[in-house]
């Protein structure tokens, strides 16, 4: 009588992949979607709110079901932009009569990595053919990638 039926998190969940699939990134919407639904399973989805979202984040990355390593903000994006997109497109199935307001984590503009200068002189001094010498010297002092010096 003019009321939306509940909807719960499972039945978005299968939806929005059924929705993904041929996508690039599908194993990780599905990947994604497994750890939400570990937590959110059976839930209604009006129920949700942004503090449980955020609270539900993964903190670590389970390497053979160990925590090891904190997981990084762009990691926690990633999780937040697929749930996200989720509750949008529920919005737009009128499952949803508000989607609840998911921030995002700061992330650094630019990832560098550096070899300290005596690990890169041992590297070199450690290379037998010459040819491979001057290889790895170049590559070391203008930056490039393999593919692009090869």
């Amino acid at each position: 009588m003019g009321e939306k039926p509940d909807h719960i998190f499972e039945e978005a969940a299968l939806r929005f992949l059924k929705q993904c699939v041929g996508q690039r990134d599908y194993a990780t919407k599905a990947l994604h979607m497994e750890y939400w639904s570990s937590l959110f399973a059976g839930r209604e989805l009006r129920s949700l709110t942004a503090s449980e979202i955020i609270d539900g984040l993964p903190t670590h990355r389970v390497i053979l079901g160990k925590p090891r390593n904190l997981l990084a903000n762009g990691t926690k994006n990633k999780y937040i932009a697929t749930i996200r997109r989720m509750l949008n497109l529920c919005d737009e199935w009128e499952w949803l009569d508000k989607v609840p307001k998911l921030g995002r984590f700061e992330e650094p503009a630019v990832r560098i990595r550096w070899e300290p200068p005596p690990r890169i002189e041992a590297l070199i001094n450690a290379m037998s053919l010459p040819w491979m010498k001057d290889a790895a010297t170049v590559a070391v002092m203008t930056g490039v990638r393999e593919s692009e010096q090869f």
